[in-house]
Order: structure tokens, then C-alpha cells, then sequence
């Protein structure tokens, strides 16, 4: 002890300097926070869907109806008539639905419509629900065969009418897009969406649109699915909470067919 003072008061002494060596503890990232090139980017994937409908004009053949006139008379001419009423097809998306005109098809294998035996004289008319047959059908043929008895060959019509019906039908279209988008330093995101409609009177536009992390590349479950919304017209959904805030608009549908959806998203400590 006492040759170690020794040693220090001679050092002071003579002037001389002892280096010293200072290290620093590196800085200390405060809990929970870390520095921002260690922070990685946080990632969501935005998509939309755009239905809407256009006007499609159809044409449909039906089940074939059948005519079938008989005369067993040897006396009288017989007038006929039958009125049939097809089933036309029943949609909500159906308007102006109804018959627009017909064709016949073989009334069996090998034998067209209309099959005929004896004079006949048949007229075929449609309503816009209905096929009729009207007309008459001459007296059978009649003889008398060796016994005495009546030999009787019937006149007869015999068709099967196909009806042709014509409607006006709103068929269903979907269009879908996506975008991923980063929230950045300011605690923001935003993605803007077109979605194209394909026919020029597109009509009864709607959207829908949802919000949905990205972890290892790839999508998850949607934090946010909006309600369906009316894209006839422009508006906005908006969606707040503590943690995040959604704030979505869109535009009219544009003279070429487009709608325009600009989704936002907000985080508390942005600005």
C-alpha cells in the first residue's frame, strides 16, 4: 500500500500523465421502442369489388306444346280449337318477358308437324302468353268393308309448336381490384382503386371494400369489410376507433365506365 502511494505521488510530481481510458455504454433504446431503421414497414392490402348490371336482350325456345285434333265423324265436319299456356321464364332480373314467335318440331321420330290425315284446315296465332290452334277438320273417311261394318280412317292434326319468347334481362357483373399500401412515418396509408364497368348503361351500381393486414407476404384475415355501398353516386364510408381510423371515397361513374375509390387509414401519432 504504502510503495503504491509512493508511486503515485512521484508520478505527480514529475508531471507525468497516466492515460485513462473511458468507454461509454452504447444508447439505450427506451422499452418497447426501437430505432426506425429496425422498425419494419407495416403493410395492408386494400380491395374493392364493383357489382353492377347490364342490359342483356335474350332469346329462349321453350318445351314444344302439343296440338292434337281428332274426327271420328262420317257425317260432320269439326271445328277445333285449343289455347295453350307455356311456362315463360321467371327471374327478378326478367322484364318484358313473352312470346315473340314459334316453330314446329317433329311431332314424333320421323314424322314432322304437321301430320295431317284427311282434309284439314288449321291456323296457328300467339298472344304474348299464349300459342293457339283453330280451325276445323273434315269428315272421317268411311266405308263399308265385306261384313257389313263401317271402315273408318279419322282426319286428323297433329303438331308440336316450339315457342320462341324474347325477355330483357339485368345480368350481374363484378369487377375487383387491390392495391397494398405502407403506413408510413406519418402513421398513414392510402391506396387509390379504379373500377371499370364494361357496358354503357351499366346500372345499380354497389362497392364494397375491405382492410386486411400483411404478415410474411401475405394477406390476412380483413381488420374492416365495409357494408355495401351505393356507387350510383359518389359518397364516402367512414369508420372510426382508437386504435385506426378508414376513411373511403369515390367518385360517380366517369363517362368511360370508371369508378374511382380512395381508401385512407390514419393511426393515432400520425400527422
Amino acid at each position: 500500500m504504502l510503495s503504491a502511494l509512493r508511486f503515485l505521488t512521484l508520478c505527480l510530481v514529475a508531471g507525468v500523465v497516466l492515460p485513462v481510458q473511458l468507454s461509454a455504454d452504447p444508447p439505450r433504446e427506451e422499452d418497447g421502442q426501437k430505432s426506425p431503421s429496425a422498425v419494419p414497414a407495416e403493410k395492408c392490402q386494400l380491395s374493392a369489388t364493383l357489382t353492377y348490371y347490364c342490359t342483356v336482350r335474350r332469346s329462349q325456345d321453350l318445351h314444344p306444346v302439343l296440338f292434337d285434333f281428332h274426327n271420328v265423324s262420317c257425317t260432320e265436319r269439326q271445328q277445333v280449337a285449343d289455347h295453350k299456356l307455356p311456362t315463360l321464364p321467371k327471374s327478378p332480373r326478367y322484364r318484358d318477358v313473352g312470346i315473340a314467335g314459334y316453330h314446329f318440331a317433329d311431332w314424333s321420330e320421323g314424322q314432322a308437324s304437321p301430320h295431317t290425315q284427311n282434309r284439314t284446315q288449321v291456323e296457328l296465332s300467339k298472344t304474348a302468353t299464349t300459342i293457339s290452334a283453330t280451325g276445323w277438320l273434315e269428315k272421317a273417311s268411311c266405308s263399308k268393308n265385306p261384313s257389313e261394318e263401317n271402315a273408318v280412317q279419322e282426319t286428323l292434326w297433329q303438331a308440336a309448336v316450339v315457342p320462341e319468347v324474347q325477355f330483357i334481362e339485368d345480368e350481374g357483373h363484378q369487377e375487383s381490384a387491390a392495391a397494398e399500401a405502407v403506413i408510413d412515418v406519418h402513421r398513414r396509408a392510402s391506396a387509390i382503386l379504379t373500377l371499370h364497368s364494361s357496358c354503357a348503361d351499366a346500372h345499380e351500381l354497389s362497392l364494397q371494400y375491405s382492410v386486411a393486414p400483411i404478415t410474411k407476404d401475405a394477406a390476412q384475415a380483413p381488420v374492416y369489410t365495409s357494408p355495401v355501398l351505393n356507387g350510383d353516386q359518389a359518397g364516402h364510408d367512414d369508420r372510426v376507433e382508437d386504435s385506426e381510423s378508414i376513411h373511403a371515397r369515390w367518385s360517380r361513374r366517369s363517362a368511360k365506365g370508371n369508378t374511382t375509390l380512395r381508401i385512407t387509414i390514419a393511426r393515432p401519432g400520425g400527422n
